[in-house]
């Protein structure tokens, strides 16, 4: 059966971008499904059009051809993706997940060296990239590299008012389907991304202070408590059966309470 999506000759080239991933013909169809349901064009968008992150084409459906771990300004590209693709339509993006990036770094060499090389690499494009005093820097040096997690991604998403329909795994990268389900741009106060959080409690005489913790959860996961309670559920100590926002060291740290500390 013909899809009901068209694809321009100027379009051609992010076909190509759809067979690097190497989907298997079952992931193929969770992406002609999604666009079916959208019941109009799909549009890829260009490596130059996702820099610039400033487009305007109504579209029912978007692909975003670069890696989003490459993209400078993912929150303005998202809010662009949300002004341009039509009320129920869907946005498709993929990249190299943190989780990935670790598995492909330790596989690339030997036991031993992969953990020094693993080591450098969190240290330079995890910590340095996140912490206040080097984070200027990092962005100087490597503006178009980011480590993004599977949580940060989704969470995002659903920041820039996009719902998660589905996502898997395509060699080394993620591949996510995502329908635009809010109405309006909410202009939310963006996540934090640094190492310490700063939550406002209240005291004695209901006065407001300030707790400093360490950070246990990735950038923006506040936005997924929804979306966890959907499709994980509760487990009998009313956690999160699945809690993928929760990192590991965060995990660590949770459990010896030095989450506490600051």
């Amino acid at each position: 059966m013909e899809s009901v999506y068209t694809i321009s000759d100027q379009q051609m080239t992010g076909l190509s971008s759809l067979a690097d991933f190497g989907l298997d013909q079952d992931n193929l169809n969770r992406i002609d499904d999604a666009i079916r349901e959208a019941a109009g064009n799909l549009k890829f968008l260009s490596p130059s059009q996702t820099r610039d992150a400033n487009f305007s084409f109504p579209v029912s459906s978007l692909f975003i051809t670069e890696p989003l771990h490459t993209v400078t300004d993912l929150n303005r590209l998202f809010k662009s993706a949300f002004e341009q693709v039509q009320g129920g339509g869907f946005l498709i993006c993929h990249l190299e997940t943190t989780e990935q990036r670790k598995r492909r770094l330790m596989n690339e060499l030997p036991v031993g060296i992969n953990h020094l090389r693993y080591a450098g690499d969190f240290l330079l494009h995890r910590v340095s990239s996140r912490v206040v005093l080097t984070r200027p820097v990092y962005r100087m040096v490597f503006p178009c590299i980011r480590t993004i997690s599977k949580a940060e991604a989704f969470g995002r998403l659903f920041y820039a008012g996009f719902t998660v329909k589905t996502s898997f795994d395509s060699r080394n990268s993620l591949v996510i389907i995502a329908q635009k389900t809010a109405n309006e741009f909410t202009a939310l106060p963006p996540s934090s991304e640094g190492v310490l959080l700063r939550i406002r409690r209240i005291g004695l005489e209901k006065r407001l202070f300030n707790v400093y913790k360490f950070r246990t959860m990735h950038p923006y996961s506040e936005y997924l408590q929804q979306y966890l309670m959907e499709t994980t559920g509760l487990d009998t100590s009313g956690k999160f059966k699945d809690d993928f926002r929760v990192t590991s060291l965060g995990k660590w740290m949770r459990k010896y309470k030095v989450d506490e500390l600051p």
